[in-house]
């Protein structure tokens, strides 16, 4: 069958793929013809006959074993006879070779082929490659002469030199750069094509180790967990680029774990294949030193939250302010932030005077000093103003120019308070809360040396009459609730600019200031005169309540306030020897009088304080004899409440007795006058908290007086109220020093002054009736106590008695010993009602209780009566009224033997 041209195509291209792609050169050795021929591209490719071109063959298939490339090939196919064939063509071919960079190979072939027995046989071959010198207007090349050749190779050598120069400059820049760099493929195992000996020295091995140990794969060096999230980061960034910038951990030879900023690059190379090169860093201590910052950051954010102090920093430059969230929480209101110099200094939430004060801290902390404090009241959204300490320290910057101060807000509200209370504390007098005698002078001096031309001033000294006969009625603490309500309604009736004080056990002075103050003096003063008097109604037949007043006034009767004092006390003096109740000027004295001595009782000792009272004697028999007669105290009781109530004229007498573990109170007992609601049976089971700390009220002697209850504490208030109460006295009922209850007078029809013969008769009665209700408390909690021992005793499988020493009589018996044992009476011999005999037992356990014997015995013995062996365990106890005796407790033995 003839070949057509198509046919020989076909064979050319599989003698193609057979040399260059596959290196099948066996293959192609069997199709060669006898007569064959070959000239290659080398100058001793040259065969004419089989032997030659097997030789050559064999000595290529040995020293060669890469394959081709075949990047592009063209032939054209003539023929010559029906047997005969010529094939002429080029092709592209490049060695397949990933050590280095390959060139493309431009290859010229000529091929005759011959049709023998129904296949195609080669019969010459002919190879060769483009000549690269000559030009294309030439036939063929012209000859190199020796100085081209000279010169072709000086360029080579320069131009190798300058490669190997930058190969150096490169190895030296990659080795110099911080960390690392490497060049590794893009794939999952990450393995290194080129890397610096940096790379070596951050993790301690050498390039042997590397391949022996992670076998040259990067992802085997990073720390194992961190590997899943660097993919992660590493993907999601080259959704965005071909760059990548992740940090991760990695194992060090040592055993230790160092951070490595990981800053890359994806690349892709002529051949197709994907890398990265990568810049690593050791930013270990970097890291260290975040998680450092971290942690103090944090530290810091835990000591801002659990302070009450706000932190806060002025950026000078800017003019702008940053609070910790603490100024919120505490003031409820945002804080001005920007423009700070206009905004603040005009701020309605900071107290007007302390405005002058902050604005000279703020230019002086920026001018003078960097560190600053001062206190100042700021507003909360309430209205109210606290007292805050502010400190600030200024921080400049490289030029020496304020950058900005970072300070703190201290609450010093409390602290402020506390320091004016106890000001105030040692300024005034403690029961009156006026001015002191110290103060009061003070004060008024200071007062009087500000008065301007043409104002005027006046002095006046109160001094209340027959104060001792009234201490002596009422007693001394109505006394001090009488100079309580005195001081109030002075300080209701002037001015809180005037000045008043207390400077004797019963004696006031008011100093009034202004241009007005003498025309007003004597107003005031007989004002004065008419509180008083309203005071205290007479009643009872005791004394009334006034006061004389003694009048000074600047500058004609003295400019300083000594002068002034001894000017209104010589007045006093005069109003008193007109029969008190009255009020003069100094400037109205005779001449003969303005020499007379005064009788002013300034720091005398307070009359209240002398007061003794009396209690009238029969009433407290009575009592006595009421409760030492009854057999019953919980009826006697009520009948002395009354009998007392009716005789001091009060709305309620009542007794509160608190329970065994102090928790509640009872109102146990009442008694109420005509027309009075009794409260007891809404006044049982009060718990401590809703009258807390109401022992307090009580003074040393135990005694809690009180004339108006709107003067004790809100809760207090709120319970007393209800039931209709004004005034109170009462007095603590103790057991062992120990409070335990209280008796009490109510006053629900006025505001009333107790007298001390009241107060009196209310403390020897509580006295009287404590010991007797205590005495009934403690029978009724004994009682109780015993009867619950014979309750236990009686539940116990055991006969259980107690027989006197000496005697051998039954004291007690329980239950089961009386239901068992017929005639266990006390009185009856325990060897008779147990054992039947005449006598004591000869084996009694008993014996063997002797002062220096054991404290208990125990025998094994047969009882008669109840028929069985008990084991019987005895011991000595004391017994009521002294005597001794002996326990015996019996119970049976689970082994019974008949004796």
């Amino acid at each position: 069958m003839p070949f057509s041209e198509e046919n020989v195509l076909d064979f050319v291209k599989w003698l193609e793929k057979s040399y260059f792609v596959e290196r099948a050169l066996g293959r192609i050795e069997k199709l060669l013809a006898p007569e064959f021929m070959m000239v290659g591209t080398g100058r001793r490719e040259v065969c004419y006959d089989m032997p030659q071109m097997r030789f050559l063959l064999q000595q290529e298939q040995s020293g060669f074993h890469d394959t081709f490339l075949v990047l592009s090939a063209h032939y054209s196919v003539r023929t010559l006879t029906p047997e005969v064939f010529s094939v002429c063509g080029e092709l592209v071919v490049r060695e397949n070779n990933e050590s280095c960079e390959m060139l493309d190979l431009p290859v010229r072939v000529t091929i005759i082929l011959r049709a023998e027995q129904g296949c195609l046989l080669l019969s010459q071959l002919h190879l060769s490659l483009p000549s690269p010198d000559q030009d294309d207007a030439e036939f063929f090349p012209r000859l190199l002469v020796g100085e081209n050749i000279s010169t072709l190779r000086r360029l080579a050598d320069e131009r190798s030199a300058e490669l190997r120069e930058r190969n150096r400059d490169l190895d030296a820049l990659m080795n110099n750069i911080p960390g690392g760099v490497m060049c590794c493929d893009a794939t999952d195992e990450l393995n290194l094509l080129q890397f610096s000996d940096g790379l070596l020295s951050m993790l301690g091995y050498t390039r042997e180790e590397l391949g022996t140990v992670f076998h040259n794969r990067f992802s085997e060096m990073i720390y194992e967990p961190d590997i899943a999230p660097t993919w992660e980061a590493v993907h999601a960034q080259l959704e965005k680029g071909n760059t990548k910038l992740i940090e991760y951990r990695m194992a060090r030879k040592d055993g230790g774990l160092i951070w490595v900023q990981d800053r890359g690059q994806l690349m892709r190379r002529e051949d197709g294949r994907e890398v990265f090169y990568c810049i690593l860093l050791d930013i270990t201590e970097t890291k260290k030193a975040q998680e450092d910052l971290r942690l103090s950051l944090e530290r810091h954010q835990i000591i801002m939250d659990q302070t009450n102090d706000i932190i806060f920093e002025w950026q000078v430059k800017q003019d702008t302010l940053t609070f910790s969230p603490n100024w919120e929480k505490k003031f409820g209101y945002e804080p001005v932030r920007e423009n700070v110099h206009a905004r603040l200094l005009d701020n309605p939430h900071l107290h007007p005077d302390d405005v002058p004060l902050l604005r000279r801290k703020m230019s002086d902390i920026l001018e003078r000093e960097p560190y600053q404090e001062a206190e100042l009241r700021i507003q909360k959204r309430d209205g109210g103003y606290l007292w805050c300490r502010v400190r600030a320290t200024l921080q400049k910057d490289r030029a020496g120019e304020p950058a900005k101060a970072v300070g703190v807000i201290l609450d010093i509200d409390a602290e402020k308070r506390e320091a004016q209370r106890m000001r105030e504390r040692a300024e005034r007098d403690t029961l009156t809360g006026l001015y002191n005698k110290g103060t009061m002078e003070a004060k008024a001096d200071h007062a009087l040396g500000a008065l301007m031309p043409g104002e005027n001033a006046v002095l006046l000294m109160i001094d209340i009459d027959n104060f001792k006969q009234v201490n002596d009625f009422y007693g001394h603490l109505s006394g001090d609730v009488m100079l309580t309500e005195a001081a109030r309604m002075l300080q209701d009736m002037f001015r809180a600019s005037d000045i008043l004080g207390r400077i004797g056990g019963d004696e006031f002075t008011v100093l009034l200031r202004g241009s007005g103050a003498q025309a007003i003096a004597g107003r005031k003063a007989q004002e004065v005169l008419d509180a008083f008097a309203r005071l205290l109604p007479a009643q009872g037949g005791g004394p009334v309540f006034s006061c004389s007043v003694g009048i000074a006034q600047a500058p004609q009767d003295g400019t300083d306030y000594l002068t002034l004092y001894k000017k209104a006390d010589a007045a006093l003096y005069r109003a008193k020897m007109q029969g008190k109740n009255t009020y003069a000027f100094y400037t109205q004295l005779p001449l003969e009088g303005l020499g007379a001595p005064t009788q002013s009782t300034v720091g005398q000792t307070i009359d209240s304080e002398l007061g003794t009272g009396v209690m009238r004697s029969s009433l407290a028999e009575y009592v006595f004899h009421i409760l030492y007669q009854s057999d019953d105290v919980e009826k006697a009781i009520p009948s002395v409440l009354e009998i007392v109530g009716r005789h001091v004229g009060v709305s309620r007498v009542y007794i509160f007795e608190d329970s065994e573990d102090g928790t509640y109170c009872d109102n146990t007992f009442e008694w109420c006058n005509d027309g009075i609601v009794p409260q007891i049976d809404q006044l049982q089971h009060m718990l401590e908290g809703e009258l807390a700390d109401y022992y307090k009220n009580f003074n040393e002697d135990g005694i809690f007086y009180c004339r108006d209850i709107h003067a004790l504490p809100p809760n207090q208030v709120q319970v007393l109220e209800a039931q209709g109460i004004k005034s109170m006295l009462q007095c603590v009922i103790r057991d062992d020093g120990k409070p335990r209850g209280y008796i009490g007078f109510d006053e629900c029809r006025e505001s009333r002054f107790w007298t001390q013969e009241q107060t009196d008769l209310l403390c020897i009665v509580a006295e009287i009736v404590s010991v007797y209700l205590l005495k009934a408390r403690a029978r009724t909690r004994l009682t109780h106590a015993l009867q619950g021992a014979q309750a236990i005793l009686d539940s116990q499988d055991a006969w259980l008695y107690v027989i006197r020493k000496g005697t051998y009589e039954l004291l007690y018996a329980n239950k089961k010993t009386m239901q068992d044992v017929p005639g266990a009476m006390p009185g009856e011999p325990c060897y008779r009602v147990f054992y039947r005999a005449d006598k004591p037992c000869v084996h009694c356990p008993l014996v063997k209780l002797a002062p220096e014997g054991p404290d208990r015995v125990t025998a094994r013995l047969y009882s008669e009566v109840l028929d069985m062996e008990v084991t019987a365990v005895g011991m000595e106890i004391p017994w009521a009224g002294g005597e001794d005796a002996y326990l015996m407790a019996c119970e049976k033995v689970k082994t019974q033997k008949k004796k």
